[in-house]
């Protein structure tokens, strides 16, 4: 192949051949030295003569399109023209015409011709046809190619359909108007996110039709177990019922008097059926008209007292007894004047003889009846005496004003049973509550009274076939007494759900209920158990029961359920006091030696024993109750819960006194770091754990407001309630609070301490600056003897720190009854305050 070379082309390039790149041309159009970067001068050279060439260009266009300065300053210009006038030397040719022969050379003046600007233009702009430009220089090309129907389709151009505007008013098709508006020049990515929504509709629909089906079921359980726990109730009546018509009838007779008696009813009734039927045959065959006619003869007065059966007179005649018409009895009683007042002259009943013998009862037949009876109510668990008491009344219903409207009995919660003085109170409360049920009638008083006796003899199985309003009544004030008791009689059945557990684990060991292991393993922790959860006042216990009834009120479904959770927070409590009295090396607690201070029980097993009970508030709480799961979980996340909380409060209180100091560091000893250890050692787990166990298996929302100023009262009640138990462990007597205050002689970070100190500091005296620098040389001390004890309470005296408790005891006793004022709910107000009440001036 040639090069093209003609024309304007003689001075180009054509490549014609694919070994010919651009690279060939590199040293003719681009030597390598213009490609050397320019150095300073040269770029400053370059910039100067850029910068020139833009200024001259620039004032250029701006001096043509600024005519009218031209026009106004016309005398300047005209002045700045011969300024810059040129001057010339001319010598004219001899043969020029017109030459002057007298003069050789002229000076010529150039100056610029003067403009008219409103002259017109003396020409005429034409356009010059441009000539014909060069040929390209022809590229030779493969042949083309036959379009496939690919391409075909890719180079086909829709028609252009416009969106505004149509015209002529065409039927535009839709396909036509789509294609025509670019979008099909579009890449169109589709998100991911459509198929994860997708799925997440796919699997949250799969989800909630198996909730639904779990629902479903566990609404069906709880249907059947409802139908058997009602036909449970039934069969329990009717079997109560064959057994109190058993024992009715069982009295002090032998069997066989009973025959006798039942062959002389037999042979009583036979008699008269044959008698009854002898005379129907009689009638029947005409043998029994004298019968009749000495019948017919008689008066109605004779034939009512013999029995016969009286018959409307045929005869349309009235019939009287003829007896009556010989008395003048009632015959004056209608000539009397108008205005005499003589109704009331005499009795009604004046002559009572005949009543009296008509009505006179057996009293042997009495008699017998109460035997009877008095022997079932003895076997059925109650006395002679006091069914006579409930069943006889000597006098009028008498009403009384209500005492006390401690509506849960939660009077009684926080009371020490072995005080007599308590006993005392308890009963004069109770009788002087006790009027509020005077009005009610007999059958109902029965009922009433033997409600908590049948319920405490049956134990935890009964007290689910027990009614809401029974078990209302069973923590009325009239029974606050047996609240205690009841609880009590729960325990056996909570105990032997936990060992039960125990027993299946040993037995999926291979070690069977015969086995010595096995039961020794069994009553090393019924032992366990009963030595450590048992002996308390169980107030938390008693006030997660008191303080579900008062949520449910009628509707309570699982009185005990709830009895079980009560006895949960008790072992959870007693894994607490096993713990605290390991760490704290205690000696004693609630009047008896420290479990892991008995010889039969080492410090590994005490803290092996202690995570063992923790743990029973869990096997109770799923198997011993019948709660669906989601209140489950809830009281299952409230006690993990408390139980955290616990454990930092129970830190912050080992860390106040490390175990190698050999003096006790005073400044880590603030108030701050006192609540903290208050609130969550004693708060959250004595007075708020109860209270919202009792709410969640309630199902009180926590969104309440009512739910957090319920939690805030059980703080306040808390940390009131932990200042009070340290100013009762330095000034109260040891035999009325049934322990020896060790605060003092452990320096203990307390309120009294802490108190004292700050008061002493407020004061700045110098006694009191003595005694603060005396009180901080004891307290520093790790033991302390009996006189420096003496001493420290004889400081914290003088410093008033019982008088500013004093203080501090009515601010929080207002502040909580702030709080509960503004409880709305009537059941959680009478919960704290109930607790309030029995917290406040308490002495022990």
């Amino acid at each position: 192949m040639s090069i093209v070379r003609a024309s304007d082309n003689s001075i180009k390039q054509a490549l014609a051949r694919h070994q010919h790149k651009p690279g060939d041309l590199k040293e003719r159009w681009t030597p390598e030295t213009s490609l050397d970067r320019p150095d300073a001068l040269e770029l400053k050279k370059n910039t100067d003569d850029t910068r020139s060439a833009l200024e001259a260009v620039l004032a250029q266009r701006i001096g043509q399109a600024d005519t009218t300065r031209q026009h106004l300053s016309g005398a300047n210009d005209a002045q700045r023209k011969l300024a810059n006038a040129q001057y010339l030397r001319y010598t004219p040719s001899k043969d020029a015409p017109g030459r002057n022969p007298n003069i050789k050379q002229r000076v010529i003046k150039v100056v610029e011709v003067q403009k008219d600007p409103m002259e017109p233009p003396k020409f005429r702009h034409h356009k010059v046809p441009a000539p014909p430009s060069e040929p390209p220089p022809p590229v030779l090309r493969s042949p083309p190619k036959k379009l496939t129907k690919e391409d075909q389709a890719m180079w086909k151009i829709p028609p252009c359909v416009s969106n505004w505007k149509n015209a002529k008013g065409y039927v535009i098709p839709l396909d036509k108007r789509i294609a025509a508006d670019g979008r099909g020049l579009q890449d169109v990515t589709v998100s991911e996110r459509h198929a994860q929504f997708a799925e997440d509709l796919y699997i949250a629909e799969t989800e909630a039709r198996q909730e639904i089906r779990i629902r479903n079921e566990l609404a069906k359980q709880k249907a059947t177990r409802e139908q058997e726990s009602e036909e449970q109730k039934l069969r329990d009546l009717a079997a109560k019922a064959r057994r109190s018509r058993t024992n009715a009838f069982a009295g002090g007779r032998s069997g066989r008097e009973e025959v006798e008696d039942y062959r002389k009813q037999d042979e009583a009734r036979a008699e008269v059926m044959r008698e009854t039927l002898r005379e129907h045959r009689m009638e029947k065959a005409g043998r029994n008209k004298q019968g009749r006619d000495r019948d017919e003869e008689r008066d109605i007065s004779e034939l009512i007292a013999l029995g016969k059966q009286v018959q409307p007179s045929s005869k349309g005649e009235g019939q009287y007894d003829a007896r009556l018409f010989n008395q003048s009895g009632g015959l004056d009683s209608g000539f009397y004047d108008d205005g005499a007042n003589n109704v009331y002259d005499t009795r009604l009943f004046a002559d009572r003889s005949s009543a009296n013998k008509i009505y006179q009862y057996d009293a042997k037949r009495l008699e017998q009846a109460r035997e009877e009876y008095d022997r079932a109510e003895e076997k059925a668990g109650g006395s002679s005496n006091s069914a006579a008491a409930v069943y006889q009344r000597q006098a009028p219903v008498q009403f009384e004003a209500a005492g006390d409207q401690d509506q849960f009995g939660l009077s009684g919660l926080l009371d020490d049973d072995d005080e007599p003085q308590q006993q005392q109170k308890s009963q004069s409360s109770k009788r002087s509550r006790g009027g509020q049920c005077r009005g009610a009638v007999e059958q109902g008083r029965i009922g009433l009274e033997l409600v908590p006796a049948m319920t405490m003899q049956a134990g935890i199985s009964s007290l689910s076939m027990v009614t809401a309003t029974a078990a209302a009544a069973l923590f009325s004030p009239v029974h606050a007494d047996s609240t205690r008791q009841m609880f009590l009689d729960a325990y056996p059945g909570v105990r032997d759900t936990v060992l039960r557990g125990i027993g299946s684990y040993l037995t999926e060991g291979g070690l069977g209920a015969d086995d010595d292991v096995h039961v020794g393993v069994c009553n090393y922790f019924e032992k366990c158990i009963n030595y450590n959860c048992l002996g308390g006042k169980m107030t938390r216990g008693m006030t997660v029961v008191a303080t579900y009834l008062a949520l449910c009120g009628e509707f309570c479904d699982h009185v005990k359920d709830a009895i079980t959770i009560g006895w949960g927070v008790e072992f959870l409590q007693a894994s607490f006091l096993m713990f605290d009295d390991v760490m704290d090396q205690s000696e004693t607690r609630r009047g008896s030696t420290c479990w892991y201070k008995l010889p039969e029980v080492s410090m590994p097993n005490s803290l092996n024993d202690v995570v063992f009970i923790e743990n029973a508030v869990y096997t109770l709480l799923i198997e011993a109750t019948s709660f669906d799961p989601e209140i489950k979980l809830s009281v299952m996340r409230l006690c993990h819960d408390i139980t955290l909380r616990t454990i930092v409060g129970q830190h912050l209180d080992l860390n106040s006194v490390r175990p190698e100091d050999v003096t006790v560091d005073l400044s880590r000893y603030t108030m701050e770091r006192y609540w903290a250890i208050t609130a969550y050692k004693t708060a959250y787990y004595s007075f708020w754990l109860p209270v919202a166990l009792g709410m969640a298996m309630a199902r009180f929302p926590k969104d309440d407001s009512d739910y957090q100023r319920t939690k805030e009262a059980c703080i306040t009640l808390g940390n009131y309630f932990q200042a009070q138990d340290d100013i009762l462990d330095v000034f109260a007597d040891p035999k009325v609070i049934g322990k020896v205050g060790t605060d003092i002689s452990e320096s203990k970070c307390s309120y009294v301490f802490l108190k004292a100190r700050e008061l002493l500091e407020t004061e700045g005296s110098c006694q009191s600056k003595a005694l603060l620098s005396r009180l901080n040389d004891l307290y520093q001390k790790r033991r302390k003897t009996e006189e420096e004890v003496a001493e420290v309470k004889s400081i914290f005296t003088k410093s008033g720190v019982k008088q500013a408790f004093e203080r501090f005891e009515e601010e929080e006793k207002a502040k909580i009854d702030r709080l509960s004022q503004g409880i709305s709910n009537p059941g959680l107000r009478r919960i704290i305050e109930g607790l309030t009440s029995k917290i406040y001036h308490r002495g022990k």
